[in-house]
């Protein structure tokens, strides 16, 4: 029985030692072996390579599954059978009685019909909540990726435009600065165009800080050190998704009632609390020890039996448990409700926002964007013609930069609400997955409820 103990082996915790291996992370300690196609970090990351090295690597979704073993360990403890008991007495003879006698039983918990179904029920069904609510949160973190990798690439853009209408004011700067020396402008037209560089310059910086941010946000996500240099493959234009698809808003909750993480980890909870009610009203009726019994008298005779415990349920017949897990159960039921409720108006929101994202970004292109550029090219067109001053010049450029950074951000909300909508359904491009795809995915893949 003793070589079938386990040794108890410390693991000291050392801070430094830690905060050390979180500093030393890269991207690579997330590769697979042997590694799938398509993985090759050498030319940046994409969009599954990213979502793979946050699965492997994010320390919150790491302490998590470390769950998933404590819920294992409960159902083994439940499918196990109870030790049996040992009981040895020894009593010595007093006055005329000489001699010693000896008494023992060795006896064994029978358990109720249906306890040790019920037992590993419970704990089967605990573990299934745990692995319910890590893949929603596996299905959270991959959203936040996806939407972190969007801002920055967005940010960059961004950044590009900023460029472009910091050139354009320092341009204006040194056309003024020409008018100004050959007498056709005034002082007054050179510190205006100073200053219009000058805020330019200071909205590039904001920028700039801005988007330092947005990749450590992105960095903390993956599990990477703040300040790494990542790097994400190079695009001409963050991937957008395609059209909307005609989805009815019942045909999203039928989706959402089969796929959303969140309801099969509450549905497992439920389905833990039902087990556990029935243990308790099991544990109700007596508890019964069965095994042989050995006697020696104090003359000598020995005699071997039959011992028998009986639990007798005078004062309490475990109706505090009943009482407590029928509540459990009730609440379980209310709370799985209650969360339905609130993810039906999710879906709502987030089709309804997508749906108008949508159609912001339509209009954007097919109204306004056309527009832009015949404005900017008939604008140029005139100031290098001089048939505009150098104000109104300046003026409509930076319409022009403006209303092409409205339509970046009309694109960035626009892909920010597919990958919502995604969530809140439970299904689509989104997916957690601790491999890359071998294949690009297709968003809003229409799923038949």
């Amino acid at each position: 029985m003793v070589g079938g103990c386990v040794a108890y082996q410390p693991q000291p915790l050392e801070p430094q030692a830690e905060l050390d291996r979180l500093r030393q992370r890269v991207p690579a300690d997330a590769r697979p072996t042997p590694a799938p196609a398509g993985w090759n970090l050498d030319n940046g990351l994409n969009d599954s390579e990213l979502v793979a090295v946050a699965l492997t690597l994010n320390p919150d979704l790491r302490a998590r599954r470390v769950q998933i073993q404590q819920s294992q360990a409960l159902l083994i403890e439940a499918g196990l059978w109870p030790n049996p008991e040992l009981s040895v007495g020894w009593r010595a003879g007093l006055g005329s009685a000489a001699g010693s006698a000896l008494e023992g039983e060795l006896l064994a918990a029978v358990l109720r019909p249906g306890q040790r179904s019920a037992r590993r029920d419970a704990a089967g069904a605990q573990l299934e909540q745990t692995r319910a609510q890590i893949l929603a949160d596996e299905y959270r973190l991959v959203a936040e990726v996806r939407s972190q990798r969007l801002a920055v690439l967005f940010g960059r853009r961004g950044i590009e435009l900023l460029n472009s209408e910091t050139d354009l004011r320092r341009r204006a700067l040194e056309v003024v600065n020409r008018q100004r020396a050959a007498g056709e402008a005034s002082e007054l037209a050179v510190s205006a165009a100073q200053l219009e560089l000058a805020e330019a310059q200071r909205q590039l910086r904001l920028a700039h800080s801005d988007l330092q941010t947005q990749q450590r946000s992105l960095n903390c996500l993956l599990g990477l050190p703040p300040h790494y240099p990542l790097r994400l493959e190079e695009t001409e234009a963050p991937d957008l998704p395609g059209a909307m698809p005609a989805w009815t808003l019942h045909e999203l909750e039928q989706v959402m009632l089969r796929k959303r993480p969140e309801l099969k980890a509450k549905h497992a909870e439920y389905q833990q609390a039902q087990a556990e009610l029935r243990l308790a009203v099991l544990e109700q009726y007596p508890g019964l020890k069965l095994g042989p019994s050995f006697e020696r008298e104090l003359e000598g005779d020995k005699s071997l039996g039959l011992g028998v415990s009986l639990e007798l349920p005078v004062f309490n017949r475990n109706q505090g448990q009943v009482a407590l897990r029928q509540a459990q159960r009730d609440r379980a039921r209310a709370e799985y409700v209650a969360l339905l409720h609130q993810l039906r108006a999710d879906v709502a929101d987030a089709l309804a926002n997508a749906q108008r994202s949508h159609a912001d970004l339509d209009s954007q292109q097919r109204d306004v964007q056309p527009l832009v550029e015949r404005n900017g090219r008939l604008f140029e067109g005139a100031f290098a013609a001089r048939q505009i001053s150098i104000h109104d010049w300046i003026s409509a450029s930076q319409r022009v930069v403006q209303a092409r950074r409205q339509i970046l951000a009309a694109q960035l909300a626009y892909a920010q609400s597919v990958v919502q909508l995604e969530v809140a359904i439970g299904h689509g491009a989104v997916r957690p997955a601790t491999m890359p795809a071998t294949a690009p995915t297709t968003p809003y893949k229409k799923e038949q409820p």
